[in-house]
């Protein structure tokens, strides 16, 4: 696993086309503090991360539909949800308490279901294809990658999110919720 092999980009050093290292590589790179891309990412994608500014973001539209649905959400069932996920040495992808915790979570969201990358779809009462599809997702995985033998809890990146999230989903599938519009999937 630490040993497989991927293409990177070193800003400011190496050759442009890329160089092929391993995860300890890139564990290597983290801690002496430089950038680097895989080919997954352009520039253009790490320049908007490296760039701090004032988001947008839009007025609520949509409050008559959702506000009845708060009362459904349990800060209780997210709080147990997020230590148990925190309970996990790591949650890396490539570690066996990463499989372990990523079987926890498809189980607790759906726990007689295969293993699917799409964890739910909620569907408008009439399809119609030239509606958008909204995804909403978040990553549980955590690493240490600056001291990858030490603990990697990592309840902030981003469990919570992956917590809120499936809170939500819980809450909508509780109420049987109908869509207006186009649909939406959890992942």
């Amino acid at each position: 696993m630490m040993s497989q092999r991927r293409l990177l980009r070193i800003f400011g050093q190496g050759p442009r086309e890329g160089v092929w290292m391993t995860e300890g590589d890139k564990l290597r790179l983290r801690r002496e503090g430089k950038k680097f891309m895989g080919p997954t990412e352009s520039q253009d994608q790490l320049k908007s991360r490296l760039l701090t500014g004032k988001a947008h973001t839009p007025e609520p539209t949509h409050q008559r539909y959702i506000r009845p649905i708060f009362s459904d959400l349990s800060t209780s069932h997210m709080y147990d949800v997020l230590l148990k996920a925190t309970s996990f040495f790591n949650r890396y992808y490539h570690a066996e308490t990463g499989v372990q915790s990523a079987r926890w979570l498809h189980d607790l969201s759906l726990p007689s279901s295969p293993s699917l990358p799409i964890v739910a779809r909620f569907e408008p009462p009439i399809r119609n294809a030239s509606l958008p599809l909204t995804i909403i997702g978040a990553h549980q995985d955590s690493a240490n990658y600056l001291f990858p033998h030490l603990p990697a809890p990592g309840a902030d990146d981003d469990m919570s999110g992956s917590t809120s999230i499936l809170e939500a989903f819980r809450a909508l599938a509780n109420r049987g919720y109908i869509l207006q519009r186009g649909p939406v999937e959890f992942h």
